[in-house]
């Protein structure tokens, strides 16, 4: 808790000026930070083909389902190596599967002059037609508000609770698992907002709880020159972490179009663990392998909607996380700590959208950021991700949309790296007020360099083609 008290006090110059991050912008004529002059094709208004919801008091309950069926040809993300031949591949690589999804959810929403307060749930059935082991559940619960303090000044807080299963193509283990990994986060936040004439201060601080269960993990051994699965418990408590975050911005308005701001964020990573015990093998010992750490960024950035054309925010700085284990030796010169090598560099987050017409909006989407690996040989990985979208309003209910996605994920000191390319093509028919029905393609291929470390040898190297097909009720 020691660390949590630190990492406040160190921003506390800045809270203190700071009332943290409201949930929704302003909205009187008086605010210089409202940017609602533009609205994309997909957040527009339809006459005729928007729910209405129900009315219960003062608020509005909308309660939607959407059911799909899906086709994919790569369930478990891993493709065959011809170059290195393992049985595991031989099983799991290239298998394609139809599956279905049903997802019921509800929202409720206060229809109040002032205040705002929403909860919602939803639950979401995966069921496959051959591969039992990917049926799964997933399920979550939130609440939050926002208390307006004065028309210029907003108080927010939030929590909530989700039970996930992590993807198949998620880079974090380097095996295959008899069932996806399940984990489940309980978060909260409270914050808020002030503006004093072209001068706008936020504040948010965040706390999320991960818990992840352990999984039956499968692994090809060799007896008598005879290949098999081995299984074994694959143990994810190392994972189990608290994140901490406190987050400050300061924003300045250059017009009523446009803003520049500062903003500064602190976290702590406090692992439920001391550190992970490796055990010994026939060339190494045994050793600790310790994870917690704390990191900072400082950025700058702008948000705007200039007339007609543009909108969107984008933010530029310097991000580092430290972790508080270094490596360790032994007075004979064996390491018996694996420590963790401190990650630092540019720091990106932003979005702008392009309304070439009245009917066309193209939106770019850019995120640079640092995350935790799982990987022994690496403290961590910088995640650099971009995202191109475009929407059409083909009729006034028939809406088509294109994308194309960028990711990379370098590994520090490790050698290891991910890099990602994709593209999706869709469209979405509004019916009613109460159905729509949306069609989906989607590719992704991912390479890989620097692998020896990875377990088993199982590269995340894989090309996934699927198909979606949704129809949506909702009140």
């Amino acid at each position: 808790m020691g660390k949590i008290f630190k990492g406040t006090l160190g921003l506390s110059a800045l809270v203190a000026v700071a009332a943290p991050v409201a949930a929704s912008a302003q909205t009187e004529t008086t605010s210089l930070f409202g940017r609602e002059r533009n609205t994309s094709v997909m957040e527009r208004e339809r006459e005729g083909y928007m729910p209405t919801g129900i009315r219960t008091g003062q608020f509005i309950v909308r309660p939607r389902l959407d059911v799909t069926v899906a086709y994919s040809d790569n369930v478990y993300g891993l493709d065959s190596d011809t170059d290195n031949p393992n049985l595991l591949r031989d099983l799991f690589s290239n298998q394609e599967d139809f599956y279905f999804i049903v997802r019921p959810s509800i929202l409720a929403e206060s229809d109040w002059n002032n205040h705002k307060a929403r909860a919602g749930a939803y639950v979401e059935a995966v069921r496959h037609i051959d591969f039992d082991g990917e049926n799964i559940a997933n399920a979550g619960i939130f609440a939050d508000g926002v208390y307006d303090v004065t028309r210029n000044a907003q108080l927010i807080a939030g929590a909530g609770y989700d039970l996930l299963h992590e993807s198949r193509r998620a880079n974090a283990n380097g095996t295959v698992t008899e069932e996806p990994i399940e984990y489940s986060v309980v978060k909260g936040f409270v914050g808020g907002q002030q503006e004093l004439g072209r001068f706008r201060y936020r504040g948010r601080f965040d706390v999320a709880a991960y818990d992840y269960d352990d999984v039956t993990g499968l692994r090809a051994i060799t007896t008598n020159g005879i290949e098999s699965v081995e299984r074994f418990i694959l143990d994810q408590n190392f994972r189990d972490r608290t994140d901490y975050t406190v987050l400050g911005e300061l924003g300045w308005a250059l017009t009523r179009d446009s803003a520049m701001f500062l903003r500064g964020t602190y976290n702590i990573r406090d692992h439920d663990l001391d550190g992970r015990f490796v055990p010994a093998t026939a060339t190494n010992i045994a050793r600790d392998f310790e994870l917690d750490s704390d990191g900072w960024s400082i950025m700058a950035g702008i948000d705007f909607d200039v007339t007609k054309l543009v909108r969107g925010n984008i933010a530029i700085g310097y991000m580092e996380q430290s972790y508080d284990a270094q490596n360790e030796f032994d007075e004979n010169g064996i390491q018996t700590l694996i420590g963790r090598e401190n990650i630092d560099g540019l720091s990106i987050d932003g979005g702008v959208e392009w309304f070439a017409t009245e009917l066309t909006t193209v939106g770019v989407q850019v995120s640079r950021s640092i995350r935790d690996s799982q990987f022994l040989n690496s403290a961590g990985f910088t995640a650099s991700e971009a995202t191109v979208r475009v929407d059409h309003e083909l009729r006034r209910n028939v809406v088509v949309s294109a994308s194309a996605t960028y990711g990379n994920d370098e590994y520090e000191g490790s050698g290891l790296e991910f890099e990602r390319v994709g593209f999706g093509v869709g469209g979405t028919y509004f019916l009613n007020r109460n159905l729509q029905t949306s069609l989906n393609y989607t590719y992704v291929q991912q390479e890989s360099n620097g692998l020896e470390g990875n377990l088993d040898g199982l590269a995340r190297e894989y090309e996934v083609n699927e198909v979606f097909l949704t129809l949506t009720a909702q009140r």
